[in-house]
């Protein structure tokens, strides 16, 4: 297998390699996987070996202002192997991820177009990651936001009431008017009864004392409302001879 006679290559023993074999078919995975998984090669150490096998420059780290992102690049999220670095001061080159099931094919590629070197580089699938998710973080929060606003608007940010929301408002802020409407009716009014003054006030020389004086409202029917109902008529009357 490609992948065992490049670690042998590179140092791993027979028994590890064997064991990590047994691992990645039980798995369902690689060999390189497997001996990623459990720490037996280091992420850095391993793909900086690979550069050296390819003659490529290793890039531990990508800068995210120097990523492009591109349509569909968040695919590289998922299985990391090439992106595009666009940098300043000189001509973009592309970024890949070496696999150890490849790079024999990869190896014979580049000896065939010796120039493919001047525009590739090597770097790690974590650095590779981090970098593309930092990059395209303000498009992806856009659209989470109008996904969010077209599937939950209620939920969105972009609305700070609905329907439900203003109702329940409403009924709180009024719910104190509701609860006293004569008192509310008493205190809207009151302001209007003070404004217009009475008769008597007007003409306190034509209005009998009784009539002037201030006391309790006698009650309708009693022999004191009736007192006062024809003394103030006769007052009235006197005013305005």
């Amino acid at each position: 297998m490609a992948e065992a006679r490049l670690f042998r290559r590179l140092g791993l023993s027979k028994s590890l390699i064997s064991g990590m074999l047994v691992r990645a078919s039980k798995h369902g995975t690689t060999l390189e996987a497997e001996l990623l998984a459990s720490g037996a090669l280091h992420e850095d150490t391993y793909y900086e070996a690979l550069a050296e096998i390819l003659h490529l420059p290793f890039l531990p780290r990508l800068d995210p202002a120097q990523v492009a992102d591109l349509p569909g690049a968040d695919s590289q999220l998922v299985e990391p192997s090439v992106i595009r670095i666009h940098h300043p001061a000189h001509p973009p080159i592309t970024a890949i991820v070496p696999s150890a099931d490849r790079i024999e094919t990869f190896t014979e590629r580049l000896d065939l177009s010796p120039m493919l070197r001047t525009m590739l580089a090597a770097t790690t699938p974590s650095a590779l990651r981090t970098a593309l998710w930092q990059a395209g973080r303000m498009r992806r929060l856009r659209e989470t936001i109008d996904r969010l606003f077209g599937a939950m608007p209620e939920a969105s940010a972009r609305i700070t009431l609905w329907g439900r929301q203003g109702f329940y408002t409403g009924t709180v802020l009024t719910a104190p008017f509701g609860a006293c409407p004569h008192k509310a009716r008493h205190r809207l009014a009151a302001p209007a009864h003070r404004a217009q003054p009475s008769l008597p006030r007007l003409f306190p020389h034509s209005f009998p004392r009784p009539f002037c004086k201030a006391a309790a409202p006698a009650r309708p029917g009693s022999r004191h409302s009736t007192d006062r109902a024809a003394a103030g008529l006769f007052g009235f009357r006197r005013a305005l001879s």
